[in-house]
This record gives structure tokens, C-alpha cells and sequence, in this order.
């Protein structure tokens, strides 16, 4: 990351974040405030992410995990993550 231009989060992350937001002891929203202070850029979920989340990884079961490979793929950008099953659909996958 730190050799990175530009770092961007998805909505779908932080989408995540806020559903869980709750068991997980996090203000989202304080969380976003920090993201948008240090430069880090939203990357918005397109219509073809969408549609490109159902074709990717059919046998991965976190919806959201499969958005974000489409993202990665699409852009195209790396995807870090620490769900070493998801590297075995995408070389733009970085397992953390």
C-alpha cells in the first residue's frame, strides 16, 4: 500500500462495515471521516460490478468478497484481502 498513488476502499467495504457495524463496535461514519482526511478515494459500485459479481466466483459464498473481485477485475486494481480462496480467481488479488 504504501507504494500505492492512490488507495481507494470500496462502497461495498464500507456497505459491509455498516451492516456489521453494530457486533463490530465501529462509527462508520467517523471511520469514512478518516479515510476522506488521510486521501483515500470511495470507489463507487457500478452497474457493471454488479453484473460482473454474479459471473465471478459463483462458488464463493460472501456476495460482498465477489463484488469486490469484480471490482479488482473490472477497474482493473488490486484487491488485498486476507481470503486466500479468493487469489485462485484473479491474479488482481493480493492476499494480506
Amino acid at each position: 500500500m504504501e507504494r500505492a498513488s492512490i488507495l481507494y476502499i470500496s462502497a461495498a467495504t464500507i456497505w459491509e462495515m455498516s451492516l456489521r457495524s453494530r457486533n463490530l463496535k465501529i462509527n462508520v461514519p467517523q471511520l469514512v471521516e478518516g479515510f476522506v482526511a488521510t486521501g483515500v478515494r470511495e470507489l463507487p459500485i457500478t452497474w457493471e460490478h454488479a453484473i460482473r459479481s454474479d459471473e465471478i466466483a459463483k462458488g464463493h459464498p460472501d456476495r460482498f468478497d465477489r463484488l469486490l473481485l469484480a471490482q479488482a477485475i473490472h477497474e482493473p486494481m488490486h484487491l488485498l484481502t486476507s481470503d486466500a480462496s479468493l487469489a485462485r480467481y484473479s491474479d488482481n488479488v493480493i492476499e494480506v
